[in-house]
């Protein structure tokens, strides 16, 4: 029975997330009428505490998958060591109130949070320290946006009135485009006398 040094009245239990996972690696690669029968007993040998029941079928399941027998043994040692942290739930109704939250936890979330670590940015650092120290609601804040300085608005609008005749929305002016090199170049090509033939 495994106790909590700095939780004198807490007891272990292996939350059903980690069991089921387990019990499909052991069963796995099994018929599905075989592995169904199999998942039965081993869930029913976990549940009593039946420690050499559970042994046995281990290595029945090893014998019919021999090519697998490391990942099954594996998976039933695992159990093993936590067999009265899952057979508690039989003899505790207590011990049945709790849940995994690993598989509820969004993994992007999770992932930038431990196994692969990315930069976060100073802004939501501030938001999301107090979050993950205390558990508080997340309220984001929008964003400030930066007042365009009067330079930039100048800019801007002669660049607009450059592009756009006055009274008539959408027109380029002629001037505005530019000139084009087959036009202004002063040679005669190919090109000049496809555009002077427009005329």
């Amino acid at each position: 029975m495994y106790r909590y040094i700095g939780l004198p009245n807490a007891i272990f239990v292996l939350d059903k997330y980690h069991k089921n996972k387990a019990i499909k690696e052991m069963t796995a690669g099994l018929e599905n009428n075989v592995r169904k029968a199999y998942d039965k007993e081993i869930r029913e040998a976990l549940f009593i505490g039946e420690t050499r029941f559970f042994k046995e079928l281990t290595q029945s399941i090893a014998l019919e998958l021999p090519e697998r027998k490391d990942k099954i043994e594996k998976s039933a040692k695992y159990l093993n060591k936590f067999m009265h942290g899952i057979s508690i739930c039989n003899t505790d109704s207590e011990a049945n109130n709790g849940g995994a939250t690993e598989p509820h936890i969004s993994h992007v979330l999770a992932s930038r949070l431990s196994s692969r670590p990315m930069a976060w940015s100073k802004n939501t650092l501030k938001q999301l320290a107090p979050i993950l120290a205390s558990g508080s609601e997340i309220r984001l804040k929008k964003p400030i946006i930066q007042k365009q300085l009067p330079l930039h608005r100048n800019a801007a609008r002669a660049a607009s009135k450059a592009f756009l005749c006055r009274g008539t929305v959408g027109m380029p002016l002629p001037d505005s485009v530019g000139t084009l090199s087959a036009l202004s170049g002063g040679k005669i090509t190919p090109l000049l006398k496809a555009l002077k033939a427009f005329n």
